[in-house]
């Protein structure tokens, strides 16, 4: 048997709130609206529903759970790194928008001169590694 101290409990774990109308012997559950799984209810305050609610906020529990496992292979897929040659893409575009910049408004070759050279250099890392990853496979 669940005690309305279990309930208020659970819902502060899952970041419910719990509101208590003490005159009519009720209380409400509601998530925040920013929640990723919506959740309310009202409840009386008799322990049919204390235990009600304690149930439902267990399988809310669950549904969460179930939620962020589901989503656990989409939200690696957004850590990954560039790699080398994705480092190599880009060194190379960044290389020739500072080259052509460069070129065409010849006041800013003291800042796209080096930094023309920064990329190139990028460049040829980037490749020597992509060479050398394929070379041990």
């Amino acid at each position: 048997m669940a005690t309305l101290n279990d309930v208020e409990r659970l819902a502060a774990q899952l970041n419910i709130t719990f509101t208590d109308y003490a005159p009519v012997q009720a209380f409400d559950l509601d998530s925040k609206p920013n929640a990723p799984l919506q959740f309310e209810g009202t409840y009386r305050k008799v322990q049919v529903g204390i235990d009600g609610a304690y149930s439902d906020l267990v399988k809310h529990q669950a549904n969460l759970s179930n939620a962020f496992q589901a989503m656990g292979p989409l939200l690696s897929n957004h850590q990954r790194s560039i790699g080398a040659s994705g480092a190599l893409g880009l060194s190379f575009l960044a290389a020739l928008v500072v080259y052509t910049i460069g070129t065409f408004y010849p006041e800013t070759r003291g800042i796209t001169g080096p930094l023309t050279i920064l990329f190139m250099i990028l460049i040829v890392v980037s490749a020597v590694i992509l060479a050398l990853g394929h070379a041990r496979k």
